[in-house]
């Protein structure tokens, strides 16, 4: 099954267009759609950030939006269950003396 970011730089691929062509026209620094075709989510400050920047790219690349989010949420919210599990359990507990 493709990933977000293989249809996206796929997507881009076939219009030959590299990742700093992109920028100058929706203003998206390279370092993010990067991430979004490698599925490096931490790069991103949260999840609202990652998700609209899919979204204007996405719409850039005559995508549809809405395939492109629901294959995102699928691998997004995988990624971010993974990360938060490998916290330790008392990372956020309170030390108490």
């Amino acid at each position: 099954m493709k990933t977000i970011g293989q249809i996206l730089r796929s997507e881009r691929e076939k219009k030959k267009l590299t990742l700093d062509d992109i920028h100058k026209f929706i203003k998206i620094h390279p370092k993010y759609l990067n991430a979004l075709e490698t599925g490096d989510y931490l790069v991103f400050s949260d999840k609202t950030h990652a998700k609209g920047f899919l979204k204007i790219y996405a719409e850039f690349l005559g995508l549809n939006v809405s395939e492109a989010l629901a294959f995102w949420r699928r691998e997004f919210e995988a990624e971010f269950d993974k990360n938060i599990s490998k916290k330790p359990a008392n990372s956020f507990k309170v030390l108490q003396e």
